[in-house]
């Protein structure tokens, strides 16, 4: 905190109550500095909004509407395990994807990027005053009454009105703020709607009816994470007429089917599995695209109902497969050997690499280091983009899984 005090002087800081609950208010006038905390028995809240902690008091004190309260997510913790503790869960309510959706954040949303694009052209237009008059502007009408920018290009669509900050240099909203530190949504209430943004939201209503309601699915999502994995659990409420719960349930087994994850090597990046059961995982692999072409290219591989329960690609294999080399597994410490594959995957918490000796001796030596996650793109790095699963690949996979060779 005396580092923040010491970066933000001017920080404001005060306490308030809130229905019974302290809430420490940090924040400054441009909202650089824009936080709100409230501990809640055993829960800390942060927030960057003081609607939004506002919000969270209410529903913990019963005053407003709790996800936590909501019936479907009684059904559904039945289904699977909430969260208490290790990792997290998310609970993705019908309310939640209503919100989304809803008029009240999505015309709220167009005003703010309107007037974020009013401020981008007001700070164009202030670097251009600068840099020709040689000094900067101190009020809007400056940038009108010299003629860098029109008045009918001044009109923030939410009702606020712009100014220029001199001591940053920025053009401001009394509304919206300014770029970079924009004023949440949650703040911007939505009492007046002109005839333009109705047609508008009716127009994208249509469209998300039509292409994106089957996708807003009540669901639970717990993430578990250590040091090495993370786990992602998924179960979405049952909707009766719901498209994709209904290839969902299609797709999947009568008998709930336990996934067991295969075993990694350190060079693994992704792995996916699929457990569904073989009638099903046969219904699926042919909707992969490619898939069909291979199939009928081997007579052999055409009754798909030998196929196993499982299947399983990661990079590592992919890579043996298109260069006929198994990626051997590169630190920093690795002392590079002729004619070899190395696979380098770059994790967050480690410290940056310098690869440019390494680089020169593997030219040297013909061998090819393959790097994954980089923080930063390297002059001598070749971007090799997507890599494509080869055909001989899935023709092998499809043996492995299947219970007989012929």
């Amino acid at each position: 905190m005396k580092l923040l005090a010491g970066k933000h002087p001017e920080m404001n800081t005060r306490q308030f109550n809130y229905k019974g609950s302290q809430i420490t208010a940090r924040w400054t006038d441009d909202r650089v500095v824009s936080s709100f905390l409230v501990e809640l028995d055993q829960y800390l809240i942060i927030s960057n909004s003081h609607v939004g902690v506002r919000r969270v008091v209410d529903a913990y004190v019963g005053n407003g509407k709790s996800l936590y309260d909501r019936p479907e997510l009684d059904f559904l913790s039945t289904e699977i395990e909430i969260n208490d503790g290790a990792g997290a869960s998310l609970y993705l309510s019908d309310d939640f994807f209503a919100y989304l959706s809803g008029p009240q954040l999505k015309i709220s949303q167009k005003r703010r990027l309107e007037c974020y694009n009013n401020l981008i052209m007001l700070n164009n237009a202030s670097l251009f005053y600068r840099l020709e008059q040689d000094v900067s502007p101190s009020y809007v009408n400056d940038l009108v009454n010299d003629k860098y920018i029109r008045r009918d290009m001044l009109v923030c669509p939410h009702g606020g009105t712009y100014s220029i900050d001199v001591n940053q240099n920025t053009a401001t909203c009394s509304l919206h703020n300014r770029i970079n530190y924009l004023t949440p949504n949650r703040e911007s209430e939505i009492l007046k709607i002109s005839e333009r943004e109705r047609e508008g939201y009716e127009a994208y209503k249509a469209r998300y009816l039509k292409d994106w309601r089957d996708l807003a699915i009540p669901a639970v999502v717990n993430v578990d994470f250590n040091d090495e994995d993370v786990r992602l659990e998924f179960c979405a409420l049952p909707l009766n007429g719901n498209k994709v719960h209904q290839s969902l349930t299609s797709a999947a087994p009568v008998d709930p089917v336990r996934l067991s994850l295969p075993s990694t090597e350190t060079s693994t990046v992704f792995t996916f599995s699929i457990n569904g059961g073989r009638e099903q995982l046969s219904n699926f692999l042919p909707a992969i695209p490619g898939f069909r072409k291979v199939l009928a290219s081997d007579p052999t591989l055409t009754d798909l109902s030998w196929i196993g329960d499982k299947a399983t690609i990661n990079l590592a294999d992919v890579m043996h497969q298109m260069t006929g080399k198994k990626p051997v597994s590169f630190t920093p410490a690795t002392k590079p050997a002729a004619d070899t594959l190395y696979l380098f995957v770059m994790r967050k918490d480690e410290k940056p690499v310098d690869l440019s000796k390494f680089y020169s001796n593997l030219v040297k030596l013909e061998s090819t280091l393959i790097v994954v996650n980089p923080p930063r793109m390297e002059d001598y790095f070749f971007d090799a983009g997507e890599v494509p699963i080869p055909k001989p690949m899935l023709h092998e996979m499809l043996h492995t899984v299947t219970e007989d060779e012929d």
